[in-house]
């Protein structure tokens, strides 16, 4: 169990930032298979999110900055359920290699829409005693 912290930043149109923070609630587990190889995978739930859309053109825009803030476990459903998780193998001398998968939700500004990122990839986590 844990917490989780994704942030966001993009270009949303001509002369706007858009940044979105979201903290996110981790509930999961580990397998560990013959000393070498281990499974783990975690669900995630959203608790906050924080966002901001801002001019990048300073002085010469009448809009001011706009926020959103939002506690989002008292909004659940099914959609907002996400995952993430990895197979990682024991290299020795204190090192893994993983297979990881992630998956992040973001509501953006715009009515309706939600931006979803999915990330897969390769990392080697070196642990020092």
């Amino acid at each position: 169990m844990g917490l989780g912290y994704v942030a966001r930043e993009r270009a949303a149109g001509v002369g706007f930032d858009e940044s979105l923070y979201k903290i996110q609630a981790h509930a999961g587990g580990r397998l560990d298979l013959d000393n070498r190889f281990y499974f783990s995978a975690a669900a995630k739930l959203p608790v906050y999110t924080y966002g901001l859309t801002d001019t990048r053109l300073g002085l010469f825009s009448s809009q001011n900055p706009s926020s959103v803030h939002r506690y989002d476990f008292a909004h659940l459903s099914s959609s907002n359920l996400l995952w993430t998780g990895e197979l990682g193998v024991h290299l020795g001398l204190g090192a893994d290699l993983t297979i990881y998968y992630d998956q992040n939700a973001f509501d953006l500004y715009e009515a309706g829409r939600t931006l979803s990122e999915e990330r897969i990839g390769t990392r080697i986590i070196f642990r020092f005693k």
